[in-house]
C-alpha cells in the first residue's frame, strides 16, 4: 500500500518561500550593521523595509544602515532596535533624493527649451486712476514718497 505524501496547501508553500525571502533580507540587512543592533522582535519586522523597498534600491537601503547604525563610521552610534528607527528612515529617503530624484531633476530642468511668448508684451502703465499711496504717519512730509517722485520738498 502507498502511503499518500501529506498534501500542502498552495499558499502555505507561498508563505514559506516568503519566510526564506524575509530571512535572508533580514540577514543581509543586520550584516550591514556590523553587530551593532541588538535582536528582538522590531528587527524581526520587516514592513517597513519593504515599504521603502517599493521605491528605494536595496543598495540605497544598505548604505543608510552602514551610514546610521555601523560604529566603525561613527564610534557613538546608537545600536540598531527597529527598522522604524527615524535615523535610518531619514538616511533612506535622503539617499534616494540624493542619488535618483535631485539628478533626475537637474537633468530634467537642464534640458528645459524656453518657448517664444504667444504675443508680445505690453508694458503696463500706472492707471491715473490708482491713487498714489499715502506716506506713512510716522515720516515726516519731507521725506514722503510723493514729495520724493515730485522732486520737491512737501
Amino acid at each position: 500500500m502507498l502511503c499518500a505524501a501529506p498534501r500542502q496547501h498552495p499558499d502555505s508553500a507561498a508563505v514559506a518561500k516568503q519566510a526564506a525571502a524575509d530571512r535572508e533580507l533580514r540577514g543581509k540587512l543586520l550584516a550591514c550593521c556590523n553587530g551593532d543592533f541588538t535582536l528582538g522582535p522590531a528587527l524581526d519586522d520587516l514592513s517597513p523595509i519593504k515599504l521603502i523597498l517599493e521605491v528605494v534600491p536595496l543598495d540605497h537601503i544598505m548604505f543608510a544602515i552602514r551610514q546610521k547604525v555601523d560604529r566603525r563610521r561613527y564610534p557613538a552610534q546608537p545600536t540598531l532596535t527597529s527598522w522604524r528607527d527615524p535615523r535610518l528612515l531619514k538616511a533612506a529617503a535622503e539617499s534616494l533624493c540624493g542619488a535618483i530624484v535631485i539628478p533626475s531633476m537637474v537633468d530634467a530642468w537642464s534640458k528645459a527649451t524656453a518657448k517664444a511668448p504667444q504675443k508680445a508684451i505690453e508694458r503696463a502703465e500706472a492707471s491715473h486712476a490708482t491713487p498714489a499711496p499715502a506716506a506713512p504717519e510716522n515720516v515726516p512730509a519731507e521725506l514722503s514718497a510723493a514729495a520724493y517722485r515730485a522732486g520737491r520738498p512737501s
